[in-house]
């Protein structure tokens, strides 16, 4: 059973805490192919516009060949929002299942704190950041960012 499904029935089915970003044993052949990062400043929560799927959502992404999760998810959330973290806290292991191609995959959830907010500037990765207090409501924000961000959060 899945922790969580969003709308278009993309689904999170497992977080694993652990001390650092490794494939648990019998999930050997799932790949760790993203990772996303909660990023707080001043007790808000930063959520990027995502304009392909026109939703309000955590920055991350796709972690490239050569690439250790944590820089791929700071490099990231530069290109997504323009913000500068210079390390990130690792959280746990999230078993994703995507509905479209019924792929499962692995991503890395990492958290983050913001000294300061540098200036955005719109680009092709997303359309704008937000500063969410995490209770106002914020149309459309997926039920897979709440319970990111919850996770995030909490450990």
């Amino acid at each position: 059973m899945a922790i969580v499904t969003d709308t278009d029935g993309n689904q999170i089915l497992e977080f694993i805490v652990s001390k650092s970003p490794v494939i648990p044993p019998n999930d050997k052949d799932i790949p760790l192919t993203f990772c996303l990062i909660v990023v707080v400043y001043q007790d808000n929560i930063l959520l990027i516009f995502n304009p392909t799927r026109k939703t309000w959502e955590i920055p991350g992404g796709g972690i490239i060949n050569g690439e250790t999760p944590e820089s791929a998810v700071l490099r990231e959330l530069k290109e997504e929002s323009g913000q500068i973290l210079k390390a990130a806290s690792y959280k746990g292991m999230l078993k994703w299942k995507f509905h479209d191609s019924g792929k499962v995959e692995f991503a890395a959830l990492y958290y983050g704190e913001l000294t300061q907010l540098a200036p955005f500037e719109f680009n092709e990765e997303s359309g704008g950041i937000l500063l969410w207090d995490g209770t106002t409501p914020v149309i459309p924000i997926s039920p897979i960012n709440h319970k990111l961000i919850e996770l995030g959060r909490m450990l």
